[in-house]
C-alpha cells in the first residue's frame, strides 16, 4: 500500500518538474505512471518505484535535449 502512495506522489512530483520546465505536467505523470506500472516485474519493493522516477527524470532531460537541438 505505501508502495502504491510513493508511486502516484513520484507521478505527482513529476508532473511539477514537468510544469516547471514548461512542459505537459499531465504527459509526464501519465509516462511515470507508464514507467511505475511496468517495474512492477521487479522484485525489489521500494527500490523499483524510486528507479522508475530515476529513468523517467533522466527520459526527460534527454527528450529535452534532444527537442533543443
Amino acid at each position: 500500500m505505501l508502495e502504491l502512495v510513493l508511486a502516484i506522489g513520484g507521478c505527482v512530483v513529476m508532473g511539477k518538474i514537468a510544469a516547471v520546465e514548461d512542459d505537459s505536467a499531465l504527459a509526464w505523470g501519465g509516462i511515470t505512471f507508464l514507467i511505475c506500472i511496468g517495474s512492477m516485474f521487479v522484485p525489489l519493493p521500494y527500490v523499483r518505484i524510486l528507479g522508475a522516477m530515476f529513468v523517467s527524470f533522466v527520459l526527460m532531460i534527454v527528450v529535452r535535449l534532444i527537442r533543443d537541438r
